[in-house]
């Protein structure tokens, strides 16, 4: 980055602009007529020179030799603390490229200075470019250049030209957000359908600059065939298969999720560690808004088990709620992973059977011994198999096949139950007699595909 920025380094791909508190020129190239206003062609050539298109000036790839320049008004800098140039730019045939540049006059266009050459960039358009015009502050008489010298060159375009006083916003850290959002309670994803869902979406992107990379590798099965699934799809993150590496990218999948009025949520999925060395994008993400995230799980090496463990499928759990993130509404969840190397090749990370839940809530109404007494479980997936339990016995905690249940010895089961479509049900029976004067300890578990998940526990006093 430093290359293209000769004057200061700056951020790229910004989301867009914070309102300035002075704008000295903006200038969208759409008002009919080229040059616009205040502004002024110099050409020193064979060709037409700069011209106008929708939303742009442009300059072709004439033959022949040409020395074009597209002059700003003049701007007046005594009046800000901070300058800043933004604007995007295009280019075409650039492997022809000789000279693109920005020259500043502050001498009337008597003189001037080459402050940026642009050498990176690739083809196409909407590229963003950002220069910190700091050294030009307190300077009343500002005049810019866009300059394309070159015979048979590139083509090169500018459009939406805005100098202000504000620096670019920093680029948001997952770019890619999706277009809806699904329930998180019950959500179920396998990745078998080989395609992006409207509620994912994927971020393949330079981890400095954050703007989209082509050699990096976040598939759903919409680029190739998953090498690694537990079915016939995963989400894999790293860099391109076969890329030869040495080069940092991220990845995310990105998931449009609706607590439905739930903050207390639960993820599990399968994770195959190929080889991740920890990164500052690696792990499991929240946020309300898709640009201010919290990071919940950062190591995929610790979660699946450490360097023993590596490439095979291992259980990872997070709890969700407990990252200060409002998860009753619309949120975004992101499974991210960055390094340096292709996937597969001691390096990457696969991702399967994702599955996000709700506690299951258990309460009691009792009148006694000798009368009738109602459990109620609540929050639980719909269609899951609802356990109640109870002892006479105490707290426990025992291990047992419904999970580790804070009862003891001996544990009685009162049946199992299919929680409806609202995710409860209920029992309703007698409380003997002989339990006057007497505690019951009393846990459900939920079974849900195949996860077991506890409720909170309760204790009766008659």
């Amino acid at each position: 980055m430093s290359a293209r920025l000769l004057i200061a380094a700056a951020w790229l791909g910004c989301a867009g602009w914070a309102p300035a508190q002075t704008v000295l020129l903006e200038e969208d190239f759409n008002g009919g007529s080229f040059p616009p206003a205040g502004w002024s062609e110099l050409n020193n050539g064979v060709s037409l020179g700069w011209e106008g298109e929708i939303d742009r000036a442009v300059h072709d790839d004439f033959v022949g030799a040409n020395d074009n320049w597209l002059v700003s008004p003049s701007m007046d800098f005594s009046t800000v603390s901070a300058a800043w140039l933004h604007a995007f730019q295009g280019s075409e045939w650039t492997a022809y490229r000789d000279w693109n540049s920005l020259e500043v006059s502050l001498d009337g266009g008597t003189s001037w200075t080459t402050i940026y050459r642009e050498t990176t960039i690739g083809d196409g358009r909407g590229q963003q470019l950002e220069l910190d015009l700091a050294p030009l502050v307190g300077q009343p008489d500002v005049v810019l250049a866009f300059r394309y010298a070159g015979d048979f060159a590139n083509e090169w375009s500018i459009e939406s030209v805005r100098i202000d006083d504000l620096p670019p916003m920093p680029p948001p850290r997952w770019p890619e957000l999706p277009s809806s959002f699904v329930a998180a309670p019950g959500f179920i994803e396998d990745f078998e359908s080989g395609s992006v869902p409207g509620y994912a979406a994927v971020n393949m992107i330079d981890e400095t600059t954050r703007r989209a990379d082509a050699r990096a590798w976040c598939n759903l099965g919409q680029l190739a065939p998953n090498t690694f699934a537990l079915g016939s799809g995963s989400l894999e993150m790293g860099l391109a298969p076969g890329d030869p590496g040495l080069h940092y990218a991220a990845n995310a999948c990105v998931l449009g999720l609706n607590g439905q009025g739930h903050q207390e949520l639960f993820l599990e999925f399968q994770a195959r560690n190929l080889g991740e060395e920890q990164d500052p994008d690696d792990g499991v993400w929240l946020s309300e808004n898709g640009v201010d995230w919290v990071q919940v799980l950062d190591n995929w090496s610790a979660a699946t088990g450490g360097y023993f463990q590596i490439n095979t499928w291992q259980t990872v759990r997070v709890p969700l709620g407990k990252a200060g993130i409002d998860l009753s509404g619309d949120f975004y969840l992101a499974i991210a992973q960055a390094d340096n190397r292709a996937y597969g090749n001691s390096d990457g990370i696969a991702i399967d059977a994702l599955r996000i839940w709700v506690e299951p809530f258990l309460t009691a109404t009792e009148n006694g011994a000798g009368a009738q007494a109602i459990l109620d479980i609540t929050e639980a997936v719909p269609g899951s198999q609802i356990t109640a339990l109870y002892s006479t016995r105490g707290a426990g905690p025992t291990e047992t096949a419904w999970g580790k249940l804070d009862l003891s010895q001996p544990i009685y089961s009162l049946g199992n139950r299919t929680a409806d479509a609202n995710g409860t049900t209920q029992y309703v029976g007698m409380i003997p007699n002989s339990l006057a004067g007497r505690q019951l300890w009393l846990h459900s578990s939920m079974l849900w595909l195949d996860i077991r998940v506890l409720s909170n526990s309760l204790v009766l006093q008659f």
